[in-house]
């Protein structure tokens, strides 16, 4: 009975190809898992544990919303791969690809204990 969000997200595999094989070698409908958190981004990587470096969301205020909530466990992500293309960028082929990025909170979550932040990502998602 819980609301899912829908996003959209990307994965570049970067400009010197540090990720490039692995992201050239998903497929559309593979998952993707969180592994890490830097900063304001997550790093993903696949379901055999393979590093496929930050997740790029197409809106900046997505940022400044998952992320707090995820860092604090007040929400689950599930990311499958949409699509596969290669793009040029700065004169170089790279591979992008598409992710699908499904967001549910926990049902537990109350907006006005936690803090200020927590008001904001409300205002927001307009609750």
């Amino acid at each position: 009975g819980r609301s899912i969000y829908h996003f959209q997200a990307s994965l570049g595999s970067g400009p010197y190809g540090t990720y490039g094989k692995h992201v050239a070698a998903l497929k559309a409908g593979d998952w993707l898992f969180p592994e890490a958190f830097q900063g304001s981004k997550i790093m993903v990587k696949t379901e055999d544990g393979k590093s496929l470096g930050h997740l790029s969301f197409s809106e900046d205020w997505l940022y400044f919303c998952l992320i707090p909530l995820l860092k604090k466990r007040k929400g689950q992500i599930k990311m499958v791969v949409r699509q596969k293309k290669a793009v040029r960028k700065n004169g170089r082929r790279q591979t992008m690809a598409e992710i699908d990025l499904y967001f549910r909170m926990e049902p537990e979550l109350s907006w006005h204990a936690d803090s200020d932040t927590n008001l904001e990502i409300a205002k927001i998602l307009n609750f």
